[in-house]
Parts: structure tokens; C-alpha cells; sequence
């Protein structure tokens, strides 16, 4: 879930929201898995899998936040949107 929001328009406001989102889910599966969880000095696979799942939705999280803020810094917020996706995708270095 949380490299959805990789694949979605930068035009699409639910972006951010849906990353946020997904770190409040994984947090509240931590939370509730924690009472669950055996203490041992080992790392148990469940914390390897969740700190991977955390690590990974931060860095999608980052990712369009600044996918984001390169789109509309480019125009200001005026013009074509279209131009403003390729100067965006000229400057990430991917073309279209």
C-alpha cells in the first residue's frame, strides 16, 4: 500500500494524505502486535517486516512531497499543468 501513491498524478490532492495515512496504520499495527510479541533479545521477523514496512512508507512519504513541491514550484501555479508535469519529469531526470 504504501508505493501507491508513487504511481498516482501529482495533481491528486489524496497523495499525502494516503502516505500519512498508511505510517498511522503501520504504527497502530505495531501498537496492537506489541502485547503479542514475545521479549527476546533476537530481532523477530514481525519487527523486521514492520521496521521494512515503516522505512519504506517514510521514503514513498518524502518522495511525493517533493514530487509535489517540484511540480507546482515550476509554474507557481500558473500556465499549463502539463507543462509544469514536464519540466518536473525534465528535472527528475525520467522523460516521458
Amino acid at each position: 500500500l504504501s508505493s501507491a501513491p508513487l504511481w498516482w498524478d501529482v495533481r491528486c490532492g489524496e497523495r499525502l494524505g494516503f502516505g500519512i495515512t498508511v505510517l498511522l496504520a503501520i504504527t497502530a499495527v505495531e501498537i496492537i502486535a506489541s502485547d503479542y510479541i514475545p521479549r527476546c533479545p533476537e530481532w523477530l521477523w514481525i519487527e523486521a517486516f514492520t521496521t521494512g514496512s515503516y522505512s519504506f512508507a517514510v521514503l514513498a512519504l518524502v518522495e511525493s512531497s517533493y514530487a509535489t513541491y517540484l511540480f507546482f514550484q515550476e509554474g507557481g501555479g500558473e500556465g499549463d499543468a502539463e507543462d509544469n508535469e514536464d519540466k518536473v519529469t525534465d528535472r527528475v531526470g525520467r522523460r516521458k
